[in-house]
């Protein structure tokens, strides 16, 4: 961790960093981000984060839910691992360490998405 930055300080702009990752990549951030460092694991929540086009393949109460939320799931966490070595190198520079292992996962009928980053 780096001894200039608080816990708070850079969980606070670890956060920053991947609400301007996702509107990089997908043209809109997430209405809320905590990020929460805890030893060696960052975590980050994101609140929020589907697309309108993501809200309508992910079929909220229809009989498609299912299908398109398992889409919308998929495309998240395809673009999470093509993206890593991006979010390993912004986050390197806020944390101090790299991490070693980037975990994924995304709720689509809440639109919740939560990415782990481990930290040697």
């Amino acid at each position: 961790m780096c001894t200039s930055n608080t816990v708070g300080q850079i969980e606070a702009r670890a956060s920053q960093e991947m609400n301007r990752f996702l509107q990089r990549t997908l043209g809109r951030g997430a209405s809320n981000v905590t990020a929460t460092l805890c030893k060696d694991v960052l975590f980050v929540h994101l609140r929020d984060v589907l697309t309108t086009g993501e809200k309508c393949l992910a079929g909220r109460g229809t009989v498609h839910e299912a299908d398109g939320g398992a889409m919308v799931r998929e495309v998240r966490n395809t673009l999470v691992r093509r993206s890593r070595e991006e979010l390993v190198s912004t986050l390197t520079g806020v944390v101090g360490r790299t991490a070693v292992a980037v975990f994924h996962d995304l709720d689509p009928t809440t639109g919740d998405e939560v990415i782990a980053f481990l930290f040697p």
